[in-house]
């Protein structure tokens, strides 16, 4: 799970351009943003919001990618 605290590690491997364009922009803005994190209240809610979103969008990516188990049908008698 992406935090404030772990977001450059955590976030160097994602493809943000493949993400919706609100979330891209969230993440130009990350290192300005943090830098006053600790000392604005209006960024700390606009930085929560928004990994909070880049979160539930990678977990819905990672869900989505899983194949999919085939369920067999039973064979027909008669």
């Amino acid at each position: 799970m992406i935090t404030v605290k772990n977001y450059q590690k955590e976030t160097k491997n994602i493809d943000f351009k493949s993400l919706p364009e609100a979330l891209q922009s969230g993440h130009k803005n990350f290192n300005t943003m943090v830098e006053h994190y600790d000392s604005n209240a209006k960024i700390k809610e606009v930085l929560d919001n928004y990994i909070e979103k880049l979160n539930q969008s990678i977990i819905c990516d990672s869900t989505e990618e899983k194949p999919k188990k085939k369920t067999t049908s039973s064979t027909k008698k008669g």
